[in-house]
């Protein structure tokens, strides 16, 4: 089977959806891969060293707008491919496109949190989200939740949602002391600070958290809150610390050099820098709502999201606390293989059923 992939996500620095590319895409069992994007891209970890991949920057749409290019430019880029079949990973897919196409439905944010959006943005997003739904051979999502938000909001019928959970990409795993002593220096984060990586949507609910960890700092006067990824810097917070990215190469330390992680979302299809900070032996508080309580109850402390109170003791208790082995051996055994392979057997099959 010859498989054109959607790589846009795969051009710069990786967000969550890149690492769900990486993740899958890397563990992808057989068959040849043809990845298309508008700007040259690196081969995921697990996909440098396979014979049967190729990249094609589709480059003659590169100005335009995200939406354009994807309806515009990646359907000739896929004829030209010969492919039998495409993945597209990021909620939507081009309506040209006549090869069966599994779509990767992450959640449906525009729906369920709409003020995250702007009203242009939120009306793109949800346009290509209905549309994919409905021309997608089926759907594909990391946690029982979001098949049925998908469900629920794009009227997708269940068959056609493949439940698939995410797994880890290889880097993230136990780090030597000496790995975190360097990162603990370069980044200025010690055993009293409370974590956070991710991008700052209004539903990660930072600013409560700020308040939350002012709080501790009243008992553990070196409490702190330092926050990690994209886009922080533009929402300076009182009293807290934006390291920007952080390559990938310094997470798995950093995880491990802080006092505790903290996810304090009220949204989340999956959320996977929970799984990442487990698996590096972080202890983690995180809200106990939508996909992370299908995922992570009984491996992380979970808190009811908004419960100011109940987050400052979560907080305290965790970063005095030793990490459980077991939440940190249950999640770096949490890898692609299985989902690459189920997807890729639906994938097959429905290539099977279109000849």
């Amino acid at each position: 089977m010859r498989v054109a992939v959607d790589a846009r996500e795969l051009e710069g620095r990786p967000t969550g959806v890149g690492r769900v590319v990486q993740g899958l895409l890397g563990a992808w069992p057989v068959d040849e891969l043809i990845l298309i994007s508008r700007r040259p891209v690196g081969l995921p970890p697990g996909l440098a060293t396979r014979g049967a991949v190729r990249t094609h920057v589709a480059d003659d749409g590169a100005w335009m707008p995200g939406v354009l290019w994807e309806q515009l430019v990646l359907p000739r880029a896929v004829r030209r491919a010969q492919a039998d079949a495409m993945i597209a990973p990021g909620y939507g897919m081009p309506g040209a496109v006549s090869v069966p196409t599994a779509v990767c439905m992450h959640d449906c944010a525009p729906f369920a949190v709409p003020d995250e959006f702007g009203w242009r943005e939120r009306a793109r997003r949800r346009w290509s989200a209905r549309h994919a739904a409905r021309r997608a051979a089926f759907l594909f999502m990391g946690t029982q939740f979001a098949a049925d938000e998908a469900c629920r909001y794009l009227r997708a019928s269940p068959d056609d949602c493949l439940v698939a959970p995410w797994g880890l990409t290889g880097q993230f795993g136990v780090s030597s002391p000496e790995s975190i002593a360097t990162v603990r220096a370069r980044y200025d984060v010690d055993d009293q600070t409370v974590l956070f990586v991710g991008s700052g949507f209004r539903r990660r609910a930072l600013v409560a958290l700020a308040g939350q960890v002012a709080e501790v700092a009243r008992t553990r006067t070196s409490a702190r809150l330092v926050v990690a990824g994209q886009g922080h810097e533009d929402n300076a917070l009182p009293g807290v610390r934006s390291l920007g990215f952080v390559p990938d190469a310094d997470l798995p330390a950093l995880y491990a050099a802080a006092g505790v992680v903290a996810y304090p979302s009220s949204y989340e299809g999956f959320g996977l820098p929970v799984l990442e900070a487990l698996a590096c032996g972080a202890r983690v508080v995180a809200s106990r709502a939508t996909a992370l309580a299908e995922v992570f109850e009984g491996r992380a402390t979970l808190v009811p999201h908004g419960d100011d109170a109940a987050w400052v003791d979560a907080l305290t208790k965790s970063m005095g606390s030793t990490a459980d082995e077991e939440p940190q051996q249950w999640a770096v055994a949490q890898t692609w293989e299985a989902t690459s392979s189920a997807v890729r057997d639906r994938l097959l099959a429905c290539v099977g059923a279109a000849r």
